[in-house]
């Protein structure tokens, strides 16, 4: 899971109380996220551009995911009370992050941004489905945008996870219809790679840079890739779905190699590319079962490549090839 941009602007603003509630609701994946908002900032807009092709009009009857409540009552850390057995510490791109498990069942999760002195804390309930988040007043607006932006994708990839859908690190191209993920360790190239997809394939457009959404629908047989709000340094916030043809695991190397792989390896390969959190065990059995799904259904390959067009032909040969094969069978 990659953080969204780190704060830069020292524009603040300004609030003399907590604002009345304004609730905003987005269709994020096939789910829906509610985002309540009691605080001075007015968080959609703070979130827009990037949230703004999500957000849902009129009234909607379908079920919830996720609710955030944002207001100005500050949430207490509580991590004394709780052993370090039981708390997860990280440091995640531009913000350290600690996650304390609760002996009720919840989780204090708190973010400092590397360029922030303050340190932000939200208790979520009911296996990650709603939350609460306490900012302080007269926050730099980018921060304030970080912060809750990068709540939100935590806490729908945990939320998610039980429901068949995985939040991917990857980079993601549509060719001909159908969504391609490519994935690999941070600055093995998946960027590097999609351009080359867009500058040397006819019939390609980026679906998202960074954090696209997969889910697998076991019953229908069906893979879908989605585009989310979270694209990295890449404005690309699609509100768009595709059936998923392939995946394709990227190595630095210097010749242009590619090969398909088992079950059992695919597994393997894409298992560190999705977000979940390991000492949770419903999120855990549930992201597992979903990537055990997944390569059931969609070929998995691994290229060890350079950065150069060549690389893109050839996995767009056989991504392409064995998703038509895939199809037909």
């Amino acid at each position: 899971m990659q953080a969204a941009h780190s704060p830069s602007s020292s524009s603040r603003v300004k609030g003399e109380g907590a604002a009345s509630l304004h609730t905003t609701a987005y269709r994020i994946g096939p789910h829906r996220v509610m985002l309540h908002d009691a605080s001075c900032y007015r968080l959609a807009e703070l979130l827009a551009p990037a949230f703004a092709p999500f957000e849902e009009e009129g009234e909607v009857n379908d079920s919830v995911l996720l609710q955030l409540m944002v207001n100005h009552q500050l949430e207490q850390e509580e991590s004394s009370a709780v052993s370090e057995e039981k708390t997860l510490s990280f440091d995640w791109d531009d913000a350290f992050c600690r996650i304390t498990f609760l002996a009720s069942g919840e989780h204090l999760i708190t973010i400092t941004p590397k360029q922030s002195a303050t340190t932000y804390c939200l208790r979520s309930h009911a296996s990650f489905a709603s939350a609460h988040l306490g900012l302080p007043m007269n926050v730099a607006a980018d921060e304030v945008r970080f912060v809750v932006n990068n709540y939100l994708m935590m806490l729908y990839a945990f939320a998610a996870a039980p429901h068949g859908l995985l939040l991917f690190h990857a980079s993601a191209i549509v060719h001909q219809g159908k969504a391609y993920l490519f994935l690999g360790k941070s600055g093995t190239g998946k960027s590097t790679h999609s351009r080359l997809w867009l500058s040397t394939i006819p019939q390609c457009k980026l679906l998202n840079d960074d954090n696209p959404l997969v889910e697998v629908d076991s019953m229908r047989q069906k893979v879908t890739a989605y585009g989310s709000p979270w694209s990295g340094k890449t404005p690309c916030y699609l509100h768009e779905a595709y059936p998923l043809g392939g995946i394709v695991r990227l190595a630095q190397a210097p010749v242009n190699e590619i090969r398909p792989l088992t079950q059992v390896a695919a597994f393997a390969a894409v298992m560190p590319s999705c977000s979940m959190l390991r000492q949770e065990a419903s999120v855990v059995h549930g992201a597992m079962q979903t990537i055990h799904q997944l390569v059931q259904q969609v070929p998995v390959f691994s290229l060890r490549c350079l950065p150069n067009a060549e690389a893109a032909l050839l996995s767009a040969k056989h991504l392409v090839g064995a998703s038509a094969q895939t199809s037909n069978g």
